[in-house]
C-alpha cells in the first residue's frame, strides 16, 4: 500500500506522494473536494470544508477522472466510468459508449447526480461540455440563466439576477459542437467567469457589473468558498470575494493548481531535487465578521 508523508513547510502543508502513484496529478471540483491517486487502486481525497488530513478509498485501478459532491470518478476506458462513493465505497457503472453524444469524450466532472463529459473536436476552439445525469441520460448544458451543478437533477442551478453566462464568439456553424455560453462558476452568492482572451471576472448576486480580477490571462479559474484562484504565467493568484484581499504564491514550470474550499492545492510533479511528486496544501482562512 503507497503512503503519503506530510511535512510543515512556513505555515504550508506539504505532502509528499510515494513514487509509483500521483502521476496523474490532483483533480477537483472547486467548492469542496480535491483528489489524487496514491498507488495502485487507491485515491487520496481531501475535504476542504472539514480541511482534516486526506482519506484513502479504494478505486478500481484505473486513471483518476473527478472528484466532487462525495464521490470520486475514475475511467479505465473512453466512454466507461466507475463512481465510487467516498463513504460507504459503493459504485455504480457508466457506459456511454453507445451514444454519439460523448464519442470523443474524457470525463472531467462527477457529482451526487451525474458526470460532465468535455468532447473535443478538430479546431482549437471546438470544445463542448456535455452532462450524464443518472436517472435522466444525456443533459445539453445551454441554458444561459443555469449553471452547472452535478449535485442536482437536471445537472445545473438557476443563476440568481440579473446574471446570465456570456455568448462564446465562435458558435457558428463551422463548429457546430462548441459550448455556446462561457462557463460561469457559480457558489451563491458569487459567479466567476473566465473569458476567451483571457479576462476573468466576479460577480455578486445583484450587482449589474462585474469586478474584472485579472485580463490576458491564459489561465482557467476556480471558484472556492468565497475565493477565486487561477494559475497565471508567472504564479498563482488568490482574490477573497468578500474582502478583496489578493495573495500570490510562485510556482515552478510544469506545476498545476487545484481548489478546494479554502484549500489551494499546488501539484508539482516532482519534489525538490528528486524524482517524488508533491503537494502544497495552503490554506487560507475564511475572515472573521
Amino acid at each position: 500500500m503507497a503512503r503519503s508523508a506530510k511535512v510543515f513547510l512556513l505555515g504550508v502543508v506539504v505532502w509528499c506522494v510515494a513514487a509509483g502513484g500521483a502521476s496523474a496529478g490532483v483533480v477537483s471540483d472547486g467548492k469542496r473536494w480535491a483528489a489524487w491517486p496514491t498507488g495502485p487502486g487507491e485515491v487520496a481525497v481531501y475535504d476542504g470544508l472539514a480541511a482534516e488530513d486526506p482519506r484513502t478509498v479504494a478505486v478500481p485501478d484505473c486513471p483518476l477522472a473527478a472528484v466532487g459532491g462525495a464521490r470520486v470518478a475514475v475511467t479505465c476506458w473512453p466512454g466507461l466510468a466507475t463512481i465510487v462513493d467516498i463513504a460507504t465505497g459503493a459504485r455504480t457503472e457508466v457506459d456511454v459508449r453507445s451514444s454519439p453524444a460523448f464519442e470523443g469524450s474524457s470525463w472531467v466532472g462527477v457529482g451526487r447526480r451525474g458526470l460532465l463529459a468535455l468532447v473535443r473536436g478538430f479546431t482549437g476552439h471546438s470544445e463542448l461540455h456535455t452532462g450524464f445525469d443518472l436517472e435522466i441520460g444525456v443533459r445539453e448544458l445551454d441554458d444561459p440563466r443555469r449553471a452547472l451543478d452535478l449535485d442536482r437533477p437536471g445537472l445545473s442551478r438557476p443563476l440568481c439576477a440579473p446574471l446570465r453566462r456570456t455568448a462564446t464568439p465562435w458558435t457558428d456553424r463551422d463548429l457546430p459542437r462548441t459550448d455556446p455560453y462561457a462557463e460561469m462558476l457559480y457558489a451563491r452568492p458569487w459567479a466567476v467567469e473566465a473569458l476567451p482572451g483571457g479576462t476573468v471576472r466576479a460577480w455578486r448576486c445583484g450587482e449589474r457589473r462585474p469586478r474584472v480580477l485579472a485580463k490576458r490571462c491564459a489561465c482557467s479559474a476556480q471558484l472556492g468558498n468565497g475565493l477565486v484562484a487561477w494559475r497565471g504565467r508567472d504564479g498563482v493568484r488568490a482574490v477573497d470575494l468578500a474582502t478583496g484581499r489578493r495573495r500570490s504564491w510562485s510556482v515552478e514550470t510544469g506545476e498545476s493548481l487545484a481548489v478546494a474550499g479554502r484549500t489551494l492545492i499546488v501539484w508539482s510533479p516532482r519534489s525538490s531535487g528528486g524524482v517524488t511528486p508533491r503537494l502544497r496544501l495552503i490554506r487560507w482562512p475564511k475572515p472573521r465578521r
